[in-house]
């Protein structure tokens, strides 16, 4: 049986409990992520704490075959869906992930810096760098 990346998604803020979901039924996962700077709350000794925040919030990439996989994912309580193209779920190349593997290793050179996103705001995305076009 062939396996492909295939990207998941998620209700908000549940990617964490969706991958060890799905690493119960044996879905291989991969949620990218990176480290932000926050302020602690008073019973910490800190002025701040470093927590773990996924790069493409509601968003990750589970690598499935056919059958099985896909109803390990309709079980999982978080779940939204996958993402489609037009002939069916958008597969993600092992490039892709590798791509994206490497920025996620250089922004945990960049500890503790928020992403200055926020729901709702415009983003373009280069032509050239974009794995899923």
């Amino acid at each position: 049986m062939t396996t492909t990346w295939h990207v998941i998604t998620t209700e908000p803020r549940r990617e964490m409990a969706v991958a060890a979901g799905l690493v119960e039924y044996r879905v291989q996962v991969y949620l990218p992520t990176y480290q932000a700077r926050v302020p602690a709350p008073p019973r910490v000794q800190k002025p701040f704490m470093l927590v773990d925040r996924p790069m493409f919030p509601s968003y990750m990439f589970a690598r499935m075959g056919s059958g099985g996989d896909w109803d390990a994912v309709h079980r999982v309580s978080g779940v939204s869906g996958y993402l489609r193209g037009p002939d069916g779920p958008k597969l993600i190349s092992e490039a892709e992930i590798a791509l994206v593997r490497q920025v996620e290793k250089e922004m945990a050179l960049q500890t503790g810096e928020e992403l200055k996103f926020t729901p709702g705001d415009h983003v373009r995305i280069d032509q050239e760098r974009n794995p899923w076009t």
